[in-house]
């Protein structure tokens, strides 16, 4: 097995660029001009953001590649292991810019807890931000004012500013992946047709049923996408988080069973892939304000 190159320091990503070191905790720089990463398998220590203007190496994260093209930020976490290849291609020098920050210059800031509200630091492979050309103008306008922070006499201020312009670049970010949730077609088609579908199918399936109800992973991953982005996508185009989505379908199959069929509640918990009838009675409670017995007694007396 292939061990990764593990990337641990602002220091060492500045030495194998060739870049000089402005910030021990963060650096900012354009790729033009620079040496391309060996093509291997890299694990990180430290946040990083890359910007891609030319073809150059495919990302890998797994077995599976980023649509890493032109035009397109793929963002990767501590902890994360990704590898590079030059399929068909020679190593030739890279075109774009690249963000990388240790955690450390987040702690004590707003960042440090905000930082998990962008989870695209977590979305899967294939799931890159691609901007327009109007876009990019507006990142590349920010990387330029936070590369030019960097190259001031370190003060009493200069953190404070360094994170702020950071939290922006990430905010821009952020809206520019709703724009995509909104625009990229293989996500917008029906969606919510085809969560219904998913969730159909697997209520239908006696051995899926067996390990319980219908989960946001699982939906995620019939439509081929991370836990998170899905969670983002539904919540953008339905407007409801994807774990709602779920609870009220539960909650329509149920009421359409205690209203139409001679099942009992233990019976109908079952059957909606519930381990014990308490939790599908306290889960059809919390979502409805009665208990399915009270649900139905009320249906009886009207």
């Amino acid at each position: 097995m292939e061990h990764p190159y593990i990337i641990e320091s602002i220091h060492q990503i500045n030495r194998d660029k060739g870049e000089q070191t402005l910030h021990p905790l963060i650096t900012v720089y354009a790729q033009e001009g620079k040496q391309a990463m060996p093509a291997r398998l890299y694990r990180t220590d430290v946040y990083m953001i890359f910007l891609k203007d030319s073809h150059c190496a495919d990302i890998v994260y797994g077995r599976k590649k980023y649509d890493y093209e032109e035009g397109t930020l793929v963002f990767l976490a501590p902890g994360q292991e990704f590898g590079l290849e030059y399929v068909g291609l020679p190593p030739s020098k890279p075109n774009g810019w690249s963000i990388a920050f240790h955690p450390d210059l987040l702690k004590g800031t707003s960042l440090q807890n905000t930082i998990r509200q962008f989870q695209f630091f977590s979305y899967s492979v294939h799931e890159a931000l691609h901007i327009s050309q109007k876009e990019r103008a507006s990142i590349t306008e920010l990387l330029l004012k936070l590369r030019d922070e960097l190259e001031n006499p370190v003060d009493k201020h200069s953190r404070e500013i360094i994170v702020s312009h950071l939290d922006l670049f990430l905010k821009y970010c952020q809206r520019f992946y709703e724009r995509q949730f909104h625009t990229r077609a293989q996500e917008e088609i029906n969606l919510s047709q085809r969560i219904q579908e998913i969730l159909d199918a697997y209520m239908s399936d006696q051995d899926l049923i067996k390990s319980g109800p219908p989960t946001v992973s699982y939906c995620a991953s019939k439509l081929t996408l991370s836990a998170n982005y899905f969670g983002d996508l539904v919540r953008q185009q339905l407007g409801v988080s994807a774990q709602e989505f779920i609870q009220s379908y539960l909650i329509s199959l149920a009421i359409e069973k205690l209203t139409h069929g001679s099942m009992s509640v233990k019976e109908i918990a079952y059957d909606l892939g519930f381990e014990y009838p308490n939790h599908f009675s306290r889960f059809f409670k919390n979502q409805t304000g009665l208990s399915p017995s009270n649900y139905k007694i009320k249906l009886n007396l009207n």
